[in-house]
């Protein structure tokens, strides 16, 4: 699973599938799987990852300004600005300014997304990867995962080292022929794509296969 993001709606419709249809997945991660990949595969019963593979933060983020921002940003933001006005009501002028560009509504919509994403999260865990574990250690371990404040950039990934204790993750580098033939996969499919005008693989274990190009309008 290669996956730089996603929507995170889709991405629960997704899982829920899984859930519903195998009884056992395993995800193997080549190189990133990111946003909704990351909660694709912590709803896995093991990940597979290599010390070039990553995951990342699966916290919330809204359109704000024409990008996207982290929710627990902005729920920060708003709380420094709320200690800093108590404190001295003359900062309130130079807040007024920065907070204006947050519509109405917005922080506690960002509250809700916050509170929903970390229980969405301990329901995950709680199924399948740390289905052992105590409900107190997967609250831990969710928060972790749901950390804005560790991992502020997506692009910042979290690695095998930074999960082996927590998740079922094992290290893929460990099975010479199995890492071959995944990242033969991944490097051959990535190729495909940049080389060709393909824009959808589909390929199943019989070797029959679907290929949907990209036709310009």
């Amino acid at each position: 699973m290669h996956i730089p993001g996603g929507d995170s709606e889709a991405t629960k419709r997704i899982v829920y599938y899984l859930h519903q249809t195998y009884k056992h997945i395993r995800v193997f991660i080549p190189h990133m799987a990111m946003s909704g990949g990351t909660i694709i595969a912590r709803a896995a019963d093991e990940i597979y990852m290599g010390p070039y593979s990553s995951l990342g933060p699966t916290d919330p983020q809204i359109f704000l300004a024409g990008k996207f921002i982290p929710v627990q940003a902005i729920i920060n933001e708003f709380d420094m600005a709320f200690d800093e006005v108590s404190k001295n009501p003359r900062r309130a002028l130079l807040w007024n300014e920065r907070l204006k560009q947050i519509p109405f509504g917005q922080i506690k919509a960002a509250r809700t997304m916050m509170e929903n994403s970390l229980k969405y999260l301990v329901e995950l865990l709680q199924k399948r990867n740390c289905q052992n574990k105590s409900l107190g250690d997967i609250k831990k371990i969710a928060n972790f995962l749901n950390s804005h404040e560790k991992y502020s950039s997506r692009g910042e990934g979290i690695t095998l080292d930074d999960i082996k204790d927590k998740l079922t993750a094992k290290d893929l580098s460990k099975d010479k022929d199995l890492k071959d033939a995944m990242l033969s996969i991944y490097h051959s499919t990535i190729i495909f794509f940049e080389r060709t005008i393909a824009q959808k693989i589909v390929i199943n274990n019989h070797k029959r296969r679907y290929i949907n190009n990209y036709s310009p309008r």
